[in-house]
């Protein structure tokens, strides 16, 4: 099963690039394409897609207003927001609001695909200019030390076991057979993680532990 990607950028000929490359990649199928935020939540119903990429300077409405839109409506969807700012606060900014992955317009099509399947597989996307530096600059800073045994939250143990997997970027499917359980479980853990903690993705989880010293 192909995955299925939709495009949400005002610039036509960028899109259409975009459009290029994916097609060259394996596995990767175009599911539409939009030129702002709210053609893409109008013509979005109805298409199966797995994962948007969004830019986030667009007229009509730009890609984090429709952001948090587009995942009311559909919880379960992807999104790598683009943008050609890669500043740590604006990459935060963009995975509060429940996106997945960050690309710059200036990543090349290796890194495309990479975050793609990444985000697919894993729930998300780091690069060492933008997410992952973030984090990086994030546990730096704080000092963090890994502190499972002290959180203000309750967990169960399967909930922990996950969250320390999707820390060390485990997919759904490894997580799965590590612990012996479903794909289907890990999911739902997960969404159950994400309730707790009020985030929207693995990658919130993500920074959630980090900012809760548990990484």
């Amino acid at each position: 099963m192909p995955i299925r990607v939709f495009i949400a950028d005002d610039h036509k000929l960028f899109r259409l690039g975009l459009i290029n490359i994916l097609q060259q990649f394996d596995g990767v199928q175009v599911a539409g394409e939009a030129e702002n935020g709210l053609v893409l939540l109008q013509s979005i119903n109805g298409i199966t897609t797995d994962l948007v990429l969004l830019d986030i300077n667009m007229p009509e409405m730009d890609g984090l207003t429709a952001l948090p839109l587009l995942l009311k409506e559909h919880p379960r969807l992807k999104v790598i927001m683009l943008s050609m700012h890669t500043g740590d606060n604006y990459v935060q900014q963009c995975i509060e609001l429940g996106a997945c992955g960050y690309l710059s317009k200036n990543a090349d099509p290796d890194e495309i695909e990479e975050a793609i399947h990444s985000v697919h597989e894993n729930g998300f996307y780091f690069n060492q200019s933008t997410g992952k530096q973030m984090l990086q600059n994030m546990v730096r800073k704080s000092k963090l030390i890994p502190k499972f045994d002290q959180l203000e939250i309750t967990f169960t143990e399967i909930e922990v076991q996950v969250m320390q997997l999707v820390c060390q970027e485990y997919t759904s499917q490894e997580i799965s057979e590590k612990l012996s359980i479903s794909k289907r479980t890990v999911e739902d853990v997960k969404t159950r993680i994400n309730k707790k903690t009020g985030t929207k993705s693995s990658i919130g989880i993500v920074l959630y532990a980090a900012k809760q010293n548990l990484i």
